[in-house]
């Protein structure tokens, strides 16, 4: 029978009580050699990439990230069967996956994503530089025909003012953070507004002085910016890129 997997443990961080259900549906463990593999059985329809798959795929992770460290596939992971699960993956990187649990114990991952807030972020820009806000002062009340092109001009000017300062924001809030960190992913802005989208792995030890920095930064620049910090999760941004690569994946589009 098909196996959805969801991430590879230590087995002995599951000790005798492996009981990670979720909303009524058991979760199966396949152990070889010491690695866990949680998985449960793909039966009728498909997997699809609905929103309900996606939350039971990371409240499965979440739930077993509190045993112990664990190495998450990519959602629409699906084996033909356990024996197939055993060889080509624990078996065949048993070595690799234990080395892996091993530099991700005591260590979890936190998503930080960082938004400006779009008026007083224009009204910053303005007052920070004189000659923009006067070139935004003379076109006040022009007919839209006759100024289109200083709109546009100053529109551009803007956009540049903003890009500059988003950089320079970005790097003075990594500078502080970065160091707390065991490493770093920083990802694509998702929104012209956002500012930063980062992902921390994070030691055990490191955590209280990493949330008191984000606390400090989000209360410095709380007039002109939203912080949104998540965490602990497992480590999903820091997993190896070929690890979850489905064997035989039935993933459909979101719905």
């Amino acid at each position: 029978m098909p196996l959805y997997v969801y991430g590879l443990m230590r087995a002995s961080d599951l000790g005798s009580d492996a009981d990670l259900t979720y909303d009524k549906a058991a979760i199966d463990v396949v152990v070889h050699e010491g690695l866990a593999a949680l998985t449960s059985a793909v039966e009728g329809e498909p997997v699809r990439l609905r929103r309900e798959a996606v939350t039971s795929h990371s409240d499965v992770l979440q739930r077993a990230l509190k045993r112990g460290p664990i190495v998450p596939l990519r959602f629409g992971t699906i084996v033909p069967d356990a024996d197939t699960l055993k060889r080509d993956l624990l078996a065949a990187r048993h070595e690799e996956m234990r080395a892996r649990l091993e530099q991700l114990a005591g260590k979890a991952e936190f998503r930080l994503k960082v938004t400006y807030r779009e008026d007083q972020m224009l009204r910053s820009i303005l007052v920070e530089n004189p000659a923009l806000k006067r070139s935004a002062q003379a076109i006040q009340g022009l007919p839209a025909q006759a100024s289109h092109f200083h709109r546009v001009g100053l529109g551009e000017r803007i956009t540049l003012a903003v890009q500059a300062r988003r950089d320079a924001d970005a790097r003075d809030m990594l500078s502080e953070l970065a160091p707390l960190a065991v490493a770093v992913e920083v990802g694509a802005l998702q929104q012209p507004e956002m500012t930063l989208n980062v992902s921390f792995l994070v030691s055990d030890e490191m955590r209280e002085p990493f949330d008191q920095t984000v606390e400090r930064l989000a209360s410095e620049r709380a007039q002109l910016m939203e912080f949104k910090l998540i965490g602990p999760l497992p480590a999903h941004s820091f997993a190896d890129g070929q690890l979850g690569t489905p064997v035989m994946s039935a993933a459909g589009p979101m719905s």
